[in-house]
């Protein structure tokens, strides 16, 4: 009997520790509330010149794995399109053809002093033989400098209101 008594004390000592409570609050009142604070918007103020500016930048690529050739490159460029990257899956892999891109952005800034080239058209020769590419790129635009920032008129009447979705 005392052992009986003794396994039913173990069972229920067990079923207790084993089984619990969850108890989850939530607070409906802030789950309801869908307000956002709409950010005030800037804009880059921008002078340019009306002379044109080149550059250019080669990059050599074994298997399109390992690159070389450019190592100063400019960033925050647009430099539209698909360069050669398969999806954003492949990261990993490095892209030749927009390295020389950004090379020969790079360049043509340097050259004239600027931040950045507007109306960017781009030449691009590529070499490819079986194993080895040599990318050849020549970049041309007006060159721009950018002179501060302004807040854009549309945006700035909601700047600190709160807007109900």
């Amino acid at each position: 009997m005392k052992k009986i008594a003794m396994c039913l004390i173990a069972v229920a000592a067990c079923g207790i520790a084993l089984t619990g409570c969850k108890t989850t609050y939530t607070n409906d009142a802030a789950y309801d509330s869908k307000s956002v604070m709409v950010p005030a918007a800037y804009q880059l103020k921008i002078e340019h010149k009306d002379t044109k500016v080149e550059g250019s930048a080669t990059v050599h690529s074994v298997l399109n794995w390992f690159c070389w050739g450019v190592s100063d490159y400019a960033d925050r460029t647009s430099i539209g399109g698909a360069s050669g990257e398969v999806s954003p899956l492949f990261n990993i892999l490095p892209d030749p053809i927009g390295m020389a891109k950004k090379g020969a952005v790079y360049n043509a800034c340097k050259a004239s002093g600027s931040d950045l080239l507007i109306g960017t058209k781009y030449e691009i020769v590529e070499n490819w033989y079986f194993v080895y590419s040599q990318i050849n790129c020549k970049v041309s635009g007006y060159p721009g400098f950018e002179k501060g920032v302004e807040k854009v008129s549309d945006v700035s009447k909601a700047q600190n209101k709160v807007v109900k979705l």
